[in-house]
């Protein structure tokens, strides 16, 4: 694995996350769906907060990610395998 598969795989996560917020939360609901203006406020402003904890999530997943592939194969990973990923 690269460098540039890593950020591929956390570029993969936030975006399927991403799709999971959409899909229970569209950005702009349809006025059908609910008439209530403060209810539209509401899921909106909520929207926006998990859109921010997705944003930060994404963040940390990159870091850790590049963390592990800089930390190269010569560490073993969680229950005694070697990694093989290439720089």
């Amino acid at each position: 694995m690269t460098e540039a598969d890593v950020g591929r795989v956390a570029e993969e996560i936030a975006a399927a996350a991403r799709a999971r917020l959409d899909a229970a939360a569209p950005p702009d609901p349809s006025p059908s769906a609910d008439p209530s203006p403060s209810a539209d406020r509401e899921l909106q402003a909520a929207r926006r907060q998990v859109a921010a904890l997705l944003t930060a999530a994404a963040r940390e997943a990159d870091a850790l990610l590049r963390r592990a592939w800089r930390a190269g194969p010569e560490e073993e990973a969680p229950g005694g395998r070697r990694r093989r990923w290439r720089r």
